[in-house]
């Protein structure tokens, strides 16, 4: 008797990435992998993702830009798109003066991490080697609203008050100034909390959520909330990289070994391990260089190259589409050293500083600064819940935009390696009707610089199973 499946369509892949779990428990929406692309643009289908274009001047080459903040007052009469980098193996400050980086604040001896932090229309920069300075975005920096401040890694805004953390001498101490009386603020010797001392940790990073002080350590989280005697501990889990906290809609993300993580004002818990095995691949004498920036519907994690079994991938950065829950890879032409974002009339737009002395706009273009954008897809095996059938895959087809003509196709029958069957010729393309095995995966792949395509749905039309006479 014969046995054939009735059409089977393949119209969502909004799952993304997951490459945790046995292939038979993969969903139908979720793919092996999805190397740049994107899952909202639409929602529903893998769309190539936009490229990056460069912002100003390249400052310096060979070196790392380790510093990447905007700045604006209350009012907006000051608005600094600021970076740092090494200039003349000194530490330097720069601003983008219509598409020209000049330099402002300069002669910091270490070629260290800038952090920056904004309040009484002041930007605070510091990075716990050099006594913190400020500016008001124009003339020179000084020590405005800096009596008395230690000079530590770290800094927010919290509660009307500007908290430092983790100097030297003390590295789990957090500082507070006074509340602002006429628009100025000092510190005293007085004004800190220790933050179990004697754990063996170090401070790492702060935030805010939820009206409380996040305080990170290497392997914990606290919070506090601006007048208790010590911090109350969540969890053991923390953070080697201040620059991978980011709070957007009340939500705080951040890495550490293990994984992504998320805050909502409870207890933290796990988003990544469907790509936990990108997490492992992470050169783990890195942790702390990994830098992120998040908009309403992303979480971007660069975290350098990444080595999954016998394959390297460069310049790695993990983004989690938040709304969709769902992960997906990016492989850049250039090395992120430091997320940031930055205004542009009323617009927000996120950039990255790389190791080249150069900074970027992502999202924008159809190229990584004049390079090639290589997209690899790999959807799950599809094996109809009967692994053990064989079967002949008669008539599959793909659903395509803008991807006639770019788009090589390949086939991963069973076990065997993947095979190039084609190109996409069409926005319908129709397989090679001689597919045989128990189970089958799809994949598209292309590099180039040309606009964005989107694979949109994959149909069997007709299986047949093995023993079946075909006429």
């Amino acid at each position: 008797m014969s046995s054939r499946y009735s059409p089977i369509r393949y119209m969502d892949f909004s799952g993304g990435i997951n490459s945790k779990v046995v292939n038979h428990l993969l969903l139908d929406s979720e793919c092996k992998l999805l190397q740049n692309v994107v899952l909202d643009s639409p929602i529903g289908a893998i769309t190539k993702r936009k490229g990056y274009t460069q912002i100003g001047n390249q400052i310096t080459a060979g070196t790392s830009i380790f510093g990447n903040y905007y700045f604006t007052d209350k009012d907006a009469t000051y608005s600094q798109h600021l970076i740092a980098c090494n200039i003349s193996n000194s530490a330097a400050v720069l601003y983008n003066s219509s598409g020209t980086w000049t330099q402002t604040l300069t002669n910091w001896k270490s070629a260290t991490r800038i952090r920056f932090e904004s309040f009484l229309d002041y930007v605070f920069a510091f990075n716990g080697n050099e006594t913190p300075k400020s500016w008001t975005g124009t003339s020179t920096w000084g020590s405005t609203n800096l009596t008395g401040a230690p000079i530590c890694k770290y800094g927010r805004v919290y509660q009307d008050r500007l908290y430092f953390a983790n100097a030297s001498a003390n590295q789990s101490r957090v500082y507070f100034s006074s509340v602002p009386v006429a628009g100025s603020i000092s510190f005293t010797s007085t004004d800190w909390l220790d933050v179990n001392p004697e754990d063996g940790q170090t401070i790492t990073g702060l935030d805010e959520n939820s009206g409380r002080l996040l305080i990170f350590k290497d392997n914990s989280m606290f919070r506090w909330n601006g007048y208790s005697t010590e911090a109350d501990p969540i969890i053991d889990i923390g953070t080697p990289s201040q620059e991978s906290v980011k709070t957007i809609n009340s939500i705080t993300y951040f890495f550490n070994r293990y994984g992504v993580y998320v805050y909502d004002g409870s207890m933290p818990y796990l988003i990544s391990r469907k790509i936990q095995d990108w997490i492992d691949g992470i050169d783990q004498s890195a942790l702390g260089d990994v830098t992120a920036e998040v908009d309403n519907d992303h979480y971007y994690l660069a975290v350098g190259n990444v080595t999954i079994g016998t394959d390297t991938y460069t310049n790695v950065t993990l983004v989690y589409h938040i709304p969709l829950k769902a992960w997906t890879i990016w492989t850049t032409g250039d090395k992120p050293t430091f997320f940031g974002h930055y205004y542009s009339s009323g617009a927000r737009y996120i950039s990255f500083g790389d190791s080249n002395g150069e900074v970027f706009r992502i999202n924008n273009g159809n190229s990584d600064d004049t390079a090639d954008i290589p997209v690899n897809i790999e959807t799950k095996q599809y094996d109809l819940q009967t692994p053990e059938e064989e079967k002949r895959w008669t008539e599959t087809y793909l659903i395509t935009d803008k991807a006639r003509g770019l788009v090589e196709v390949g086939a991963k029958i069973d076990n065997d390696s993947i095979k190039t069957i084609g190109y996409v010729k069409d926005d319908v393309t129709r397989l090679p009707a001689d597919l045989t095995g128990k189970k089958i995966s799809i994949t598209l792949s292309e590099s180039g610089m040309g606009e964005q395509w989107s694979f949109n749905q994959l149909i069997f039309r007709d299986i047949f199973l093995s023993g079946i006479s075909y006429k």
